[in-house]
């Protein structure tokens, strides 16, 4: 476990910092550029890590290795049929798939969600589901969600927090049978 020095070193370095090493996270509240193409927020996001970044005069379509690396993030969250559309022309649905996936263009190691379903529909919240648990094994996902559908269908240890205070850590069949957590979360029924 890292000391409180390198904890505090951690939370003091630039985020561009602790995206080369290894960090990246999708928002709750889409950040994306809504009136360009999927693919170019996507190109963007994968430029921000390569040393084509300073090269401001070039014309984007030279930079192919940046652009395989943005098309392979769009395949990855199933956005690869709508590169060319804007992103005002999706639904809110694509929109949580292509937050992912501009996190996913810095290659981390640790990928950050906050609230990745939050406000899509029942069909929506069920493909990001499904999108999210086929990324790579290897990829740690540090996930913050209320909805506990959601959690349980992705994460495998699971710490739940009740107003700042540490509730449970355990399985998903730990956490559904644990007092603390079926009385302030989950109800009865979960019983």
């Amino acid at each position: 476990m890292p000391s409180f020095c390198e904890r505090a070193a951690i939370t003091r370095a630039p985020s561009s910092s602790r995206c080369r090493g290894g960090l990246s996270r999708s928002f709750q509240k889409n950040m994306l550029l809504e009136s360009i193409t999927v693919l170019e927020n996507l190109r963007i996001a994968c430029q921000a890590f390569h040393p084509s970044r300073h090269s401001l005069l070039r014309s984007a379509t030279k930079f192919t290795d940046v652009i395989r690396k943005a098309r392979h993030a769009a395949e990855q969250m199933h956005l690869d049929t709508c590169l060319d559309r804007t992103v005002n022309e999706l639904s809110y649905g694509q929109k949580r798939q292509l937050e992912v996936a501009v996190a996913l263009c810095a290659e981390p190691k640790i990928l950050l969600m906050d609230e990745p379903a939050a406000g899509t529909s029942p069909d929506e919240r069920a493909n990001l589901i499904k999108l999210i648990n086929e990324l790579s094994p290897d990829l740690t996902i540090v996930l913050v969600e209320h909805d506990m559908d959601v959690v349980f269908a992705i994460c495998d240890i699971i710490t739940v927090l009740s107003y700042g205070k540490l509730l449970a850590t355990g399985t998903k069949d730990e956490i559904q049978s644990n007092p603390k957590v079926i009385e302030a979360y989950l109800g009865q029924h979960h019983a």
